[in-house]
């Protein structure tokens, strides 16, 4: 009787969209086995715990620097390196990556602008090592996988003080 007051005194609005709907729901649920009815709140708790470890756990993984040492750039090359057996474009990405490092490392140990470190390698100037300069330009040879370990052993040690 007094929920029968209650709904009365309510505007038809409020009526309308709230309590009408709601009501349905209810009476619904409630000719529901209850069996039933627990299976589904299981199953609406477990979406709603998977949405909200996958929402919160995405904001706390660590953000990876994009660079040399990032796990994309170097699962990027290592795609790379096997498609480079058999394609031609995988071999000038690989080319231009190495091409890049190198003139990371140039502008790191020496005076030198970018720019002017590209100009050289594209002119043949830098580096010295004729098979490295060819490879570095992508004027390769034959065997891409002995120049590729010639031109990677050349930028190691160059890596690690060593001269071109």
């Amino acid at each position: 009787m007094v929920f029968f007051l209650l709904f009365l005194s309510l505007p038809d609005v409020v009526r309308d969209v709230i309590v009408d709907p709601a009501l349905r729901i209810f009476l619904i649920l409630d000719a529901l086995p209850q069996g039933l009815v627990w299976l589904l709140v299981l199953f609406l708790l477990g979406f709603l715990a998977l949405k909200f470890f996958r929402v919160f756990g995405a904001r706390t993984q660590r953000k990876e620097k994009k660079g040399l040492s990032s796990p994309l750039f170097l699962r990027d090359l290592v795609f790379l390196l096997r498609r480079a057996r058999y394609s031609p474009w995988a071999r000038r990405a690989v080319r231009s990556r190495l091409a890049r490092i190198a003139v990371a490392l140039r502008t790191e140990r020496e005076p030198i602008s970018p720019d002017r470190a590209w100009e050289e390698i594209r002119s043949g100037h830098w580096p010295k090592d004729p098979v490295l300069s060819r490879f570095l330009r992508g004027e390769g040879g034959e065997n891409f996988l002995q120049e590729l370990e010639r031109a990677l052993d050349s930028l190691y040690r160059y890596a690690k003080g060593g001269e071109l």
